[in-house]
């Protein structure tokens, strides 16, 4: 059954203002290589079949695109948007996508093409554009887990008006029956996704993901010290376990 896809841009806020006293422009239109975010997203998932596709927004400046338009009611975050739009979702999977990720080919069409309830993200420091924490890109729920995927959005809700808390963090370890305030992943729901894809928070991240997909001669040399340091630290994370363990 067809997919429905949803690409989150109604964002506000303190990060958006943050944003916009960096650049001119909303960074979804920032070029990467000479494409804008946004633009390379719409173009991938026409690339990969035929879906019905929404962006979810506020105002004009994204009426020129190749896609539908869906204006949530509430959109103080993601799962206020995401929740007040889900009646759009008719059947099929549902993919959440977020407008201002660069999404590699790789790894864009493991999202579109792994069926099922799955979260996409990095769950640590990256050896590509060497961030020092982990991300959620992209997530996939399935049509028989939509009843479950509302009731986690409300509580995500809920958890914001109580604690401020909005990360989509949360609603992946309501699904995946984790701790809300642990760092571990799991590897049922969760997919671990660990190349030039990531999120554009600041302007320096244009160029970290540039240099990623370049990958010159100076950036090889970093992401091979990257790789030896996250080795070692999943060799030491390993010892202290079996030191744990009973």
């Amino acid at each position: 059954m067809q997919l429905t896809v949803f690409i989150l841009a109604a964002e506000s806020g303190a990060k958006h203002e943050r944003w916009a006293n960096y650049m001119e422009t909303p960074k979804q239109f920032i070029n990467v290589r000479g494409e804008a975010l946004i633009g390379r997203t719409v173009r991938l998932c026409q690339e990969h079949g035929e879906h019905a596709t929404y962006i979810l927004t506020l105002g004009a400046l994204f009426d020129a695109l190749p896609v539908n338009k869906l204006v949530p009611t509430c959109f103080a975050t993601k799962a206020h948007s995401v929740l007040s739009v889900l009646n759009a979702w008719q059947g099929g999977d549902l993919v959440v996508l977020y407008s201002d990720v660069y999404y590699s080919d790789a790894v864009f069409g493991r999202v579109m093409n792994t069926a099922g309830t799955h979260f996409f993200g990095r769950s640590g420091r990256s050896a590509f554009t060497f961030k020092n924490y982990g991300e959620l890109f992209a997530v996939r729920i399935a049509w028989h887990d939509k009843a479950r995927f509302s009731d986690v959005l409300n509580q995500c809700v809920a958890d914001y008006e109580c604690t401020g808390q909005q990360s989509f963090w949360a609603l992946y370890r309501r699904m995946a029956g984790l701790p809300n305030d642990g760092h571990y992943v799991e590897s049922t729901l969760f997919i671990e996704v660990h190349d030039e894809t990531d999120d554009i928070d600041f302007p320096h991240d244009v160029q970290r993901v540039t240099e990623a997909v370049e990958k010159r001669v100076d950036w090889r040399m970093r992401f091979l010290a990257r790789r030896l340091s996250l080795w070692n630290k999943r060799r030491r994370d390993r010892f202290r376990a079996l030191r744990r363990s009973p």
